[in-house]
């Protein structure tokens, strides 16, 4: 084999391309004359670099987590060589890795990870470990009916102290209340896996470290028929093409005779009838199986699926097109320090058509100390902002190399977060409704931060919320009643959001377009809007079940609802919900019209760097074979779009219309290719425009005579942001009140007159915010001379929170507390946050300055938040459970819990504990180390604890004949109550085996063992041994009440509002 080929002759002559390592000598031959020879050495592939993934996460003490190492080359290759690495953690203590490269979180703290590949060191990471307390566990779905046979995955999501969430799937205790009917996975790495055994009805929950989850319930359906199994191609046509050495994502669904459908991916077996054309493999995350089929080489072949005796086929093509180019979205984007997000690639092929390669792509960024990107596997395109400055990020595959996006990391700071929608939101039992979260930075730039924030209901037996995944914001009515809605990022809150689930129950489907005539080989976007009981609505289109009356004139996504024209005929396409049809949507399919042109539709041309616009594209058709177009039809869907100048403008195919986005100033032509034809439309992008100005201050009161300093800071359409304070026109409503100028390269007000006016700044026909301005007479007041803020240099546990006061203080000495300020700051988001009434929450250890400001006046202090109740030796200990029961030949584990002197609680480690110990061992025995007892005997004695020379202790009662299976609390699995107020009516109840050896449920409320796990936020009250009350104090936050009887506990989180 050749070492370089050349280019003989034409424009290329010369062009050499290096083929294999070696050296090669190069000549050229002009009118019979040979030149000198050069000399080329090529150098084979060598490992550029080594990258671990994933990147600067941040896991809870007790998860494990598989790391992956990939070595990219210099040809930008990739090769995943874990198997063939060992990362090694800077901290032990906090992190350690097995031979597998299996993360394990141990303790606290930060770690640097690094490895080795072919004497090459890879790029360190950060691994974070934090240990919040678990406050509750949201399993989802919520509910569930299924026909017997079917398995499924349920996720259970945690949510912690510190407001972060994640995945405890697979370290979480599964419990299904019905195990005749629904069989789950307890525990391991198939943890949550449940299956529908028999008809009737259970309640799934997970458990981790004491807390129980929601109820999931689950309706199992009697054995029904299954009529027909299917492949979900999703938005591709069929036969599927699949462009050599790339893949597309099937799955498979199944019919039954109730009309039910069911996702059965991963319970159907997947074949390829040819794997030297095209294999396939199930893939993706264990709760959203895929089957990956990958394009092997050219030629035609049928992917098949065989479930429940029937079977199923999907034509797929593979075909030989050669990559052209690429193009990465968003283009150009300007983003705070800390942001992550996703990148996106589209390649696009000599036949026209386009594949999404973000997954196959090599990704680079130009600056990996100011953004790193992960540069393949399945996270491939995640960037992180790591620090101040600029860097480019470009995908590369098959030697093709993307436009460059630029991504400017800026210092500006995270204003504040907010819930969309804002205002209170209603939802029937049983819907969805989508909510999502926006962030504010200091610059004024905005960004969609629904997949980063974590968002919690804080009734989950109400409601329950995605959180942290792919349906992150996508609320689901389990119960009638009422929760709020919650998101935190970054240390800021969003104001809680209301979300009512009514009774309202499912009335009609309206599915359109309800009437139309279509074209053989096109594809379009069904919805489904239902109506309930009580008048309102809601777009159900992905929560439907789409079927075609006629599926090889018109296929129709079975989750998607899109539709796709096969061949010439009629169909009719209705969507099902909760055993409600909808309407027959007919279409006429036309067969074999001849396309005569395809023309993009653009309104506008023009338009400023940083914004986009909306194309379609229609096709004009010839239905009866004479020449003359008889129809036009939208097939924006069908075509493949091309931006010609990446660097000016991208585009991409949002299905309803194509996203045109100006990336820089020029001139650039948007291409469109469907079946044989093109059109091309000549765009121009301007300069950016000012899309807002901010006013700053936008409160201020002030005594006549004296003067105020404005600015205005203007956002642009690009995401930049300047100050304009000297460009723009100021006005006040009432000039008698106040005047403004400029002064010393300074907008100034200046304060005439006792009265109000607002102040506004204009540029380029955009309106600031108005800013209120307040001003008081000197003749009339007790002007305030300065604030202080109380209480003084605090120290506080991670988890609590404090609430700050203000004072003004007078001239004459009088002092006044005051009801609004300005502005209250942490000046460490991370440490602790503060919101506009003064209440800090503490979040990690570390410290903090709290300031408060107040017209021209400002105070501060130092909070301090202790990340473990401190390092000296607690007050007191206490014993968990109190006063407990336990069975002949049963286990039961005692914790021992520290009590500080600012209030703070916590677990002491087992091994700390050096002596437990029982009263009477011939009763109980206890191992002396970690406080595990056995009941041995019938009786009653107690159970002793010491720990730095405190001690406590506690009594037992062994019950001899009784054999207690589980305990049950109600109300489960969450309850909220006031501040400073008494709930009285906690119950405990267990299934035990009694003396004469039958199975019993009785109540134990009066002579279980109860706890709190947080005694600040609420303690354990009284019991008249039918109900157990709780008491709660001057305290928000989280508890879990615990009932502890014969062994056996169960957990229910309280919130305290």
């Amino acid at each position: 084999m050749d070492i370089v080929s050349i280019v003989a002759f034409g424009e290329d002559g010369g062009l050499a391309h290096a083929l294999k390592a070696g050296r090669a000598r190069i000549t050229a031959l002009f009118s019979g004359k040979t030149s000198n020879v050069a000399v080329v050495d090529v150098k084979g592939k060598t490992v550029d670099r080594v990258q671990i993934t994933p990147s600067d996460e941040t896991h809870v003490v007790g998860q494990t987590r598989q790391y992956y190492v990939h070595a990219i080359y210099t040809d930008l290759s990739v090769k995943d060589v874990t198997e063939f690495t060992q990362i090694k953690s800077s901290n032990l203590a906090v992190a350690t890795f097995d031979s597998a490269n299996v993360m394990s979180a141990i303790g606290v703290g930060t770690s640097e990870l690094s490895t080795a590949y072919d004497g090459v060191l890879s790029e360190k990471e950060v691994l974070y470990v934090k240990n919040p307390r678990l406050v509750s566990i949201q399993v989802t779905p919520a509910y569930v009916e299924a026909p017997v046979g079917i398995k499924d995955f349920y996720r259970a999501t945690a949510l912690y102290s510190d407001g972060t969430s994640g995945d405890v799937t697979d370290i979480s205790t599964w419990n299904s209340s019905n195990e005749d009917c629904v069989g789950i996975i307890a525990s391991g790495r198939d943890a949550g896996l449940a299956e529908a055994l028999a008809p009737g009805t259970s309640i799934i929950t997970a458990s981790l470290d004491r807390v129980t989850s929601n109820n999931a319930n689950v309706t199992v359906r009697s054995a029904i028929t299954l009529v027909s199994v299917g492949i979900d191609i999703g938005d591709s046509s069929s036969p599927v093409k699949i462009v050599k050495g790339s893949v597309s994502l099937f799955t498979a669904y199944a019919i039954y005779s109730d009309s039910s459908v069911v996702d059965v991916t991963s319970d159907a077996n997947w074949k390829s009838e040819n794997s030297a054309i095209a294999t396939v493999v199930l893939t993706g995350e264990y709760d959203l199986p895929l089957a990956e089929v990958y394009g092997v080489e050219v030629g035609a072949t049928d992917i098949g699926i065989s479930f429940g005796g029937l079977t199923a086929s999907q034509a797929v093509e593979v075909t030989g097109a050669t990559l052209e180019s690429i193009q990465v979205t968003p283009a150009r984007v300007k983003v705070p320090m800390g942001t992550k997000d996703f990148y996106s690639a589209i390649g696009y092929y000599s036949d026209g058509s386009s594949v999404n390669v973000t997954s196959l792509s090599t990704w680079i960024s130009s600056s990996s100390s100011v953004v790193s990107v992960v540069a393949s596997g399945v996270n491939a395109g995640f960037a992180k902002a790591l620090s101040l400055g600029t860097s480019n990020v470009t995908a590369t595959l098959d030697g093709i190399t993307s436009n460059a996006a630029a991504v400017v990391v800026s210092a500006a700071s995270l204003d504040e977060i907010w819930i969309l929608p804002s205002a209170e939101q209603s939802v029937a039992k049983g819907a969805t409704f989508q909510f999502s979260v926006m962030a504010k930075y200091s610059d004024l730039t905005q960004k969609d931060i629904t997949l980063e924030a974590t968002l919690r209901s804080s009734k989950t037996q109400i409601a329950t919320i995605e959180t942290n995944n792919a349906m992150a914001g996508l609320a689901y009515g389990v119960s009638v009643g009422d929760t709020e809605i919650n998101a935190l990022y970054q240390g800021k809150n969003a104001t809680p959001v209301t979300l009512i689930v009514t009774e309202a129950t499912l009335v009609s489907i309206q599915v359109t377009p309800s009437d139309v005539v279509v074209s053989q080989g096109t594809k379009g976007q069904y919805r489904a809007t239902a109506y309930y009981s009580d008048n309102t609505s809601a777009e159900v289109t992905y929560q439907s079940t789409w079927l075609s009356s006629n599926p090889n004139v018109v296929r129709v996504g079975v989750n998607t609802g899109v539709g796709e024209a096969l061949s010439g005929g009629n169909s009719n396409i209705i969507a099902t919900l909760d055993s409600v049809t909808s309407n027959d949507a007919k279409v006429e399919v036309i067969g074999n019209p001849v396309l005569l042109s395809v023309e993009i539709i653009a309104d506008k041309v023009e338009f400023p760097k940083g914004t986009s616009v909306r194309y379609v594209a229609y096709g004009t058709y010839d239905d009866d074979g004479d020449g003359v177009g008889d129809r036009e039809a939208d097939v924006t869907a069908d075509c493949t779009w091309i931006s010609e100048d990446t660097s000016i403008a991208t585009v991409e195919n949002r299905f309803d219309y194509a996203e045109v986005y100006g990336v820089e100033v020029g001139n650039a032509n948007i291409g469109v290719f469907f079946i044989d034809k093109t059109d091309t439309q000549a765009i121009s992008v301007t300069q950016a425009t000012v899309s807002t100005i901010t006013l700053t201050p936008s409160f201020a009161q002030l005594r006549v005579g004296d003067t105020k300093e404005y600015i205005a800071l203007a956002l642009f359409s690009d995401g930049s942001s300047k100050d304009v304070t000297l460009d723009a026109s100021w006005s006040s409503t009432d000039r008698s009140v106040a005047i403004g100028y400029v002064q010393n390269a300074k907008a100034i007000a200046e304060a005439i007159a006792q009265g109000s006016t607002e102040i506004t700044a204009s540029l380029d026909e955009v309106t600031s915010n108005v800013a209120l301005l307040g001003v008081h007479s000197l003749g009339t007041t007790n002007p305030i001379v300065s604030i202080s803020v109380a209480p003084l240099d605090e120290t506080i546990s991670a988890g609590s929170q404090l609430q700050y006061v203000a004072t003004a203080h007078r001239q004459d000495g009088t002092q006044e507390e005051l009801e609004s300020v300005d502005s209250w700051i942490s000046l460490d988001t991370s440490t602790a946050t503060i919101d506009s009434d003064g209440l800090a929450s503490a979040i990690v250890f570390g410290t903090t300055t709290i300031r408060v400001n107040y017209d021209e006046f400002s105070a501060s202090t130092t909070l301090n938040v202790d990340g473990n109740c401190g390092v000296s030796k607690p007050q007191s200990v206490f014993i968990i459970p109190d006063n407990a029961t336990l069975s002949v030949g049963t286990y039961m584990q005692y914790e021992l819990w520290g009590v500080w002197s600012n209030g703070c609680e916590m677990e002491l480690s087992r091994n700390e504990a050096q002596n437990w110990s029982s009263g009477d061992e011939s009763i109980v025995t206890i191992e002396r180390k970690n406080g595990r007892a056995l009941g041995i005997s019938s009786g009653v004695t107690t159970i002793n604890a010491s720990y730095q020379s405190l001690s406590t202790s506690t009594g037992i009662e062994v019950l001899g004949v009784e054999e207690v299976i589980s305990v049950a609390i109600q109300p489960a699995p969450t309850a909220s109550m006031a501040r400073n107020s008494t709930y009285p009516d906690y119950q405990c109840s267990t299934w035990l085996i009694n003396e004469d050896g039958n199975m019993e449920s009785r109540w134990i409320t009066g002579d279980a063992s109860w706890s709190s796990s947080d005694s600040a936020v609420a303690s354990i009250g009284t019991n008249d041994g039918v109900r157990q009350s709780v008491d709660s104090y001057d305290t928000v936050g989280y508890t879990t009440i615990t009932c502890h009887y014969g062994g056996k506990s169960s957990s229910s989180s309280l919130n305290v509002e």
